[in-house]
Order: C-alpha cells, then structure tokens, then sequence
C-alpha cells in the first residue's frame, strides 16, 4: 500500500540523513588539532560492515519468495548469509569499541 511505501522511503531517508551526519561529525572530529585522525578508523568500519552481507547475500541461494534478508519464508541453506550477518555485526561493534581500547591504552589522550 501507499502509506507502507511512504514509510520505507522515510525510513531510508532517516538512514541516510544519520549516515551524513554520522560522517560529517568523524571528519570534523579530525579536524581537532594536534593531528587527531584516529576517528577516521570509525570511518574505515563503516564503510567495511556492509561488505561481508554483500558477500553473504551473493552466495546465497534464492528460490521463490525468499529474496529477503531477514525474513526467511522457506527453509533454505543460509550459511553464508549467516555468516556475513556475523561478521558485518563483529565489524559494528569493532569500531564502537575502538575508541574505548585507544583510550585505555593512552593512544588517545585529554
């Protein structure tokens, strides 16, 4: 229907628009002086997470219906789509606690 259409496209502009600010923020966090370039690490995650789902979803078998990533209707062999979820959501969290270790470490200083 129209208004679960309008939804998606509102959902994806969201996506989008927490995507450029997330990336404007991580750029302008490099910006600090004294030569602070770690947070483009955080960059570097996001732009490798979507990859092993690519992967996952590109050696996946697709019969029928079942061309959705997350919602499986047939049983079917979903390994590598297993597999890519798994990494893609090791990634995420890797650059969430990046920082966290750089800090600890004293990489990262006041």
């Amino acid at each position: 229907s129209i208004h679960m259409a309008r939804k998606g496209i509102l959902g994806i502009l969201g996506l989008g628009f927490c995507l450029c600010l997330g990336m404007t923020l991580a750029i302008l966090a490099c910006a600090l002086p004294n030569e602070n370039w770690w947070p483009m690490f955080e960059v570097v995650f996001c732009i490798l997470a979507p990859l092993p789902i690519a992967a996952g979803v590109a050696l996946t078998a697709r019969t029928g219906a079942a061309n959705d990533v997350f919602f499986k209707s047939q049983p079917q062999n979903t390994f590598f789509l297993d597999v890519g979820l798994f990494w893609s959501t090791a990634l995420l969290f890797s650059g969430f606690a990046l920082p966290f270790v750089f800090a600890h470490s004293k990489v990262i200083r006041n």
